[in-house]
């Protein structure tokens, strides 16, 4: 509709309330892992693995927000293909990377984190 400044206010809001809504989130989830995690079922072998996992997605979770917010804002400005390569290095480099950092570096679940 041409309305840029409500556009770009819009755009902004949004990014701001996902990255507070994200970051409570994960502060609660870190103050509750332990209860998280076995409510969900992780035993006493799997418990170890699972939190060294969720501490890095839980301490980058912020990051995989802006990872789906940003490409949405784009596409809502037309800018398809921008928001395309975007997802798709992001999406050949975790291919790339999870086997870099689970095989040959040897940190298992974090690795793939």
């Amino acid at each position: 509709m041409g309305n840029e400044e409500e556009a770009r206010r819009t755009s902004a809001v949004s990014v701001y309330v996902s990255v507070a809504i994200t970051l409570a989130m994960s502060v609660l989830c870190l103050l509750f892992m332990e209860p998280i995690l076995h409510m969900l079922g992780a035993s006493a072998d799997t418990i170890a693995p699972t939190r060294s996992y969720l501490y890095i997605i839980v301490g980058c979770s912020f990051v995989m927000t802006l990872q789906i917010i940003l490409p949405a804002l784009l596409r809502s400005e037309g800018q398809v293909q921008k928001a395309v390569i975007g997802m798709v290095i992001g999406t050949v480099l975790n291919i790339i990377l999870d086997p870099v950092f689970i095989l040959f570096l040897h940190q298992g679940a974090a690795g793939a984190a």
